[in-house]
């Protein structure tokens, strides 16, 4: 059953117990025609056992002859049996995992993956999806994309968190902050923040350890991206970052200086 959630989840529920159904009414039907189809399967192995040993009966003399000739065939039967037997244990195996019951929240997440945004937002709504937590990069304003150009949506947790693969770089999004790891590469900020433009808009907000948000300020001001930070002292850093990455490099070295 579903467990307690922010939003309501009556209909989405009737569409999972529907699903169900079905799911257990297409495995009842599948192991039915594979029990049919391994009698038949024995059927005809046995009559054409039977047959041969008719043929033996009628056309081969001898009697030492005809025992071996009859061994012969009770040993092709029961190879041909076996066969059969594994057959079905192996089309069952397949059948049960076709129709393989699913709970609530893992049904959620089939759907989410699918691209039910009515089944990702029951996910995030669920008590159990406390939100990340620690170094995130998140939005000030309103939610501007549903869709990530560039990021490709590589799994969905439990909690309703998107987990995006951005070149290398991981990216944690649970609806209104995106996380990355603490091993995260400059790299890896700067996809994190180029996801952020796009699903946000420009204006964001950076949590974490004074670390990352100074890691923050200088991947942005260096890839000179269209950005804002919310946070009066990390945006002068930015743009502090910024100017200095516009200024040509001058050469310290004595060697390289003029005569006077």
């Amino acid at each position: 059953k579903p467990l307690r959630s922010r939003m309501d989840t009556r209909a989405l529920y009737a569409r999972y117990q529907h699903d169900r159904l079905t799911r257990a009414q297409g495995r009842a039907v599948a192991m039915q025609e594979a029990r049919t189809n391994k009698a038949q399967h024995i059927d005809a192995a046995t009559r054409a056992g039977q047959i041969k040993r008719d043929t033996i009966k009628l056309t081969m003399r001898g009697r030492i002859t005809k025992k071996l000739l009859y061994a012969k065939v009770s040993q092709t039967l029961r190879s041909d049996l076996r066969q059969v037997v594994d057959r079905h244990r192996r089309d069952c195996v397949a059948i049960t995992a076709r129709y393989q019951r699913v709970t609530w929240a893992d049904w959620l997440r089939q759907q989410a993956l699918a691209g039910d945004q009515e089944a990702l937002r029951a996910l995030r709504a669920r008590e159990a999806a406390r939100g990340l937590t620690g170094d995130t990069i998140t939005a000030v304003g309103t939610r501007l994309l549903s869709a990530v150009v560039g990021a490709s949506q590589d799994h969905i947790t439990k909690q309703g968190t998107i987990i995006y693969r951005v070149g290398l770089s991981a990216v944690r999004d649970d609806g209104t902050r995106l996380q990355v790891s603490r091993e995260v590469t400059n790299d890896g900020i700067d996809a994190a923040l180029r996801l952020a433009i796009q699903k946000y808009g420009t204006t964001i907000a950076v949590s974490g350890s004074d670390a990352f948000k100074d890691r923050v300020a200088e991947v942005a001001g260096q890839s000179r991206l269209t950005i804002r930070f919310d946070d009066a002292t990390l945006e002068a850093q930015r743009q502090r970052h910024t100017r200095d990455s516009r200024r040509p490099s001058t050469p310290d070295s004595p060697s390289t200086r003029p005569p006077a």
